[in-house]
This record gives structure tokens, C-alpha cells and sequence, in this order.
């Protein structure tokens, strides 16, 4: 059970609108304006709105993303303490061996 060790590259939307463009129009406003202001604050509106939902869907891309890049970080841990667990495991039966072979070559040894 090997997890991927090449992260996935995740591509950012940058979308910011100049804070001169935007600027808060009350209804009665909008209401009193000349009809090509309507239509170009009904644009930003719209446009906006787009903006608003582009960045949504990056974020929820974003979120998505760290979610999958902690799950394969908590499977390389695991892999990570089972890989230390044998080497524990491995050090301490050699450690046994090693001293059942002194323990031999002692019985064996001329007296």
C-alpha cells in the first residue's frame, strides 16, 4: 500500500475586479438613473455575480484538494510508524539472535 508521492498540481482562479468599478449603488439610485447607467451597473451586477460564483468553485476545487492532501498525508504517516515498528522489530530480533549466537559459541568454546 504505497500512496502517490507526487502531488496533484491545483489550478487557481485569480479573478479581482479594479475597487474603482465598485461602488454601492442604492435602488433608489439605480432607479433614478439614465438607462445606459442602468445597464452598466446592471452589468458590473452581472458580472460580479459571475466573479462570485467563479471563486466559489475554485474555493470548493481548493477545499477538495487539501481534503485529498491530508488523507494521503495520514496514509504516509501509517506507512511512515509501520515502517519504524519494523525497524524496531527487526533491531530487537537481532539483538535476540546476536546474543543466542554469543550464548552458542560460549557452550561450544574449549574449556
Amino acid at each position: 500500500q504505497k500512496p502517490e508521492s507526487d502531488p496533484q498540481p491545483v489550478q487557481v482562479v485569480s479573478n479581482q475586479k479594479s475597487v474603482e468599478t465598485l461602488r454601492v449603488i442604492s435602488p433608489v439610485q439605480l432607479a433614478n438613473s439614465r438607462p445606459e447607467q442602468k445597464e452598466d451597473q446592471q452589468q458590473l451586477v452581472n458580472t460580479l455575480q459571475q466573479e462570485n460564483k467563479e471563486l466559489k468553485a475554485a474555493v470548493a476545487e481548493l477545499q477538495a484538494a487539501l481534503e485529498a492532501e491530508r488523507c494521503r498525508v495520514a496514509a504516509l504517516e501509517i506507512c511512515l510508524k509501520n515502517a519504524e515498528s519494523s525497524k524496531e522489530e527487526a533491531q530487537r530480533r537481532s539483538e535476540e539472535l546476536q546474543t543466542d549466537i554469543q550464548k552458542f559459541l560460549e557452550k561450544r568454546a574449549p574449556s
